[in-house]
């Protein structure tokens, strides 16, 4: 199972760190820009990083840029192949605005674009699935954070592999069994909800299963009505982020909420996250997420790594619309450094 590589995954983006030499800018707020698997570690910066950044942090998965984002924003582009059009597309946008910019990639046209125009580029290895390698770029991500005094991570980045060690591979068997054939609901503390999103994808990818997400205290307003037909909840599994450090208020919330939906739903499960840190808390929730996920991709014959759907829409869009080739005249057309 994939999972088995994550540690050697955090060892390779700290290697490929070490020697990393990037600018350290000056900004006023961060925006991530991306989609999909490689999109959610902006996700888990801005969970990471929300109450000790003191500069805003944005995450866009979009075509465009918003309308905020200019000379003063640090533009950080997440694509693990370097192929996905809608990053390209802000990338475009991004160098109209002349924002501080940064990529993270393992090649594609996002590596070569960014070579043409000289810019900072964080490299991490090739040869995994975009999901599977948010690990590897969350690290590398980390680590260049680290070293332009954002903060400091290196006791964090210690503890991500020692995490992993800890985590129950039974237990997990156990939970993946009881939710098999289930109807998937997901929920997590506001501090996790980059995580809540993650089981999400997992199980839509992996699983080949459509979920529901959301956080505390935002399901306690709305999603807990959803609760209260049992006929329409007999046979849903509801998976819970639990965090040994959460409040009092957030602790007595979530298992108020537990009673009252208990007696309708087929079973409630709560994931405790081992670690100390909150990076190593992430890491080690990534690593239960894509176990579980693929762990009931097995019990169901299904292959975790195949997106047919996935591949066969962005096959129909190139040739539809073919927007990789036409932002590349654009780019030939303003900028004399891309020819």
């Amino acid at each position: 199972m994939i999972v088995e590589k994550y540690p050697e995954m955090i060892r390779e983006a700290i290697e490929a760190s070490k020697n990393l030499d990037l600018p350290k800018f000056e900004f006023d707020k961060i925006v991530f820009c991306g989609i999909g698997g490689s999109l959610i570690v902006g996700n888990f910066i801005k969970d990471l990083l929300k109450y000790d950044c003191k500069k805003p942090i944005e995450v866009f998965g979009d075509y465009r840029l918003p309308g905020t984002v200019d000379e003063n924003t640090l533009v950080i582009f997440i694509s693990y192949s370097g192929n996905t059009e809608e990053p390209l597309n802000q990338f475009v946008q991004a160098l109209d605005r002349k924002c501080k910019i940064i990529g993270v990639t393992s090649g594609g046209k996002l590596e070569e674009w960014f070579i043409k125009f000289n810019l900072p580029l964080i490299k991490v290895p090739k040869g995994y699935s975009p999901r599977y390698a948010a690990l590897s770029m969350l690290i590398s991500i980390v680590i260049y954070f680290d070293k332009i005094g954002l903060r400091n991570f290196k006791k964090d980045i210690e503890e991500c592999n020692e995490v992993l060690k800890k985590i129950n591979l039974n237990e997990l068997d156990k939970i993946a069994d009881k939710i098999n054939n289930c109807d998937l609901a997901i929920y997590a503390p506001n501090d996790f909800e980059s995580i809540a999103r993650r089981f999400k994808n997992d199980f839509n990818e992996n699983s080949k299963l459509l979920v529901t997400f959301d956080t505390f205290p935002e399901i306690d307003h709305n999603d807990i009505d959803g609760f209260e037909n049992p006929e329409l909840n007999k046979n849903r599994a509801v998976l819970l982020i639990r965090d040994k450090d959460e409040s009092f208020e957030m602790e007595n919330r979530i298992e108020i909420t537990k009673d009252i939906i208990r007696k309708n739903v087929k079973s409630i499960h709560d994931i405790w996250t081992p670690g100390e840190s909150k990076l190593a808390k992430i890491v080690s929730l990534i690593f239960i997420g894509t176990y579980v996920s693929c762990k009931l991709a097995e019990l169901n014959g299904i292959d975790a790594e195949k997106i047919e759907f996935v591949d066969r829409l962005k096959k129909e869009l190139k040739e539809k619309i073919n927007l990789v080739e036409r932002l590349e005249e654009k780019l030939k057309l303003k900028y004399k450094e891309f020819n």
